[in-house]
């Protein structure tokens, strides 16, 4: 042995432990991330069902909705039978008067 071997043990073994503790932090953080990815991975699934939620009400939506072309159609059917109604209650009224008049 030489002189420079006792300082070349207490470096090595300064060196082991710094790998050691650099590999613990590194595991460490290694965890960390990994519990992190869990958590992104259960509010991703969380959105998703969201998501196919508000397509399905979405769908549900779309099936009972009136289309403005529908509701053209409806009003001039409305507007008609009103007319309609309206020219039979006064010819009504007019022969009403015309039947009671002297």
């Amino acid at each position: 042995m030489t002189d420079t071997d006792p300082y070349l043990g207490v470096a090595l073994e300064r060196l082991q432990r710094l790998v050691e503790v650099g590999f613990t932090k590194t595991d460490g953080q290694n965890a960390l991330i990994l519990q992190r990815l869990d958590q992104l991975d259960g509010k991703h699934a969380e959105l998703n069902r969201r998501v196919d939620d508000l397509e399905d009400w979405k769908s549900e939506v779309d099936k009972s909705a009136v289309t403005n072309e529908q509701l053209k159609d409806r009003t001039r059917f409305i507007l008609t039978i009103v007319t309609g109604l309206v020219v039979l209650i006064g010819g009504i009224f007019t022969a009403i008067q015309f039947f009671t008049s002297p």
